[in-house]
């Protein structure tokens, strides 16, 4: 009677724990990054060389807190990785001169997140408000 119960109790339990395993933990941008983390923010246009460097730091601060509230979820497959072909451009967070963010490939501070629609469009904004320019 024993091993019943035991193998009713293992059966019934047997999916909560592997449940358990796969739930997917959500971290949003302003818990990845204080504000005054982040001092530059680099964005490069790979198929022509056009650039801007941003460091003024109200709009740093102006465009951290527009996606503060912006949830992640780290990407299973945490293997380095190269930006896609189909996006041209190069977006990349530093404190001082130490790079700690890739916007473009979803890495933050050194962790590989799946992507977010509302981020990616974060992005592509301060990309489109920003004046590149070539050396």
């Amino acid at each position: 009677m024993r091993n019943v119960l035991r193998n009713i109790y293992l059966l019934l339990m047997t999916p909560q724990l592997l449940s358990c395993q796969h739930e997917q933990v959500k971290v949003d941008f302003a818990s990845i990054y204080q504000t005054h983390e982040i001092t530059k923010i680099e964005i490069i246009n790979e198929n022509n060389g056009q650039h801007k460097i941003i460091t003024d730091p109200k709009r740093i601060e102006s465009w951290v807190n527009r996606v503060g509230n912006i949830t992640f979820i780290r990407d299973e497959n945490q293997e380095e990785r190269a930006p896609t072909l189909l996006y041209p451009y190069s977006v990349k967070a530093y404190h001082d001169e130490q790079e700690i963010g890739d916007f473009v490939t979803g890495k933050l501070k050194g962790v590989y997140y799946k992507s977010n629609p509302a981020f990616n469009k974060q992005v592509k904004n301060i990309i489109r408000f920003s004046q590149l320019t070539r050396d």
